[in-house]
């Protein structure tokens, strides 16, 4: 007996296929956030820093979550130990906490995508100082 509609003879026979699919999941990220007031927006930003940038002492008004997408990056919240994020890594800036290292510490361009949990109010950054040389 013939198929009188070929689209399910296609489906039948990629059916093994798809159920040998598979989607795998690792967390990169498990954290409580402290939003600095009512979450009503998020922005996201691809960010790339040359070789050798470093950023100056900063804090953002509201949670930051990210992902390092390619590069080293030094990263260090105050009174917190030293990180070196890789590609895959992510990261939290909690709202309001200065952020004293966030440095492209590889041999090529780093890269990284910030998510800013914000009240639709407040900007994303607010620069503190400079690093000391």
């Amino acid at each position: 007996m013939k198929n009188s509609h070929p689209l399910i003879a296609i489906a039948l026979a990629a059916a093994p296929l798809l159920s040998s699919a598979q989607i795998a999941r690792k967390d990169v990220l498990d954290t409580e956030i402290q939003p600095s007031g009512k979450l009503s927006k998020v922005t996201a930003q691809e960010i790339s820093f040359t070789t050798g940038v470093r950023a100056p002492a900063h804090t953002h008004p509201c949670p930051v979550i990210g992902t390092v997408t390619s590069g080293e990056i030094a990263y260090q919240v105050e009174g917190k130990p030293l990180q070196i994020l890789e590609a895959g890594s992510a990261f939290y800036e909690p709202a309001n906490a200065t952020i004293t290292r966030f440095d492209n510490v590889g041999k090529g361009e780093a890269k990284f995508t910030a998510f800013y949990l914000c009240d639709g109010q407040a900007g994303p950054m607010t620069r503190l100082k400079e690093h000391a040389p």
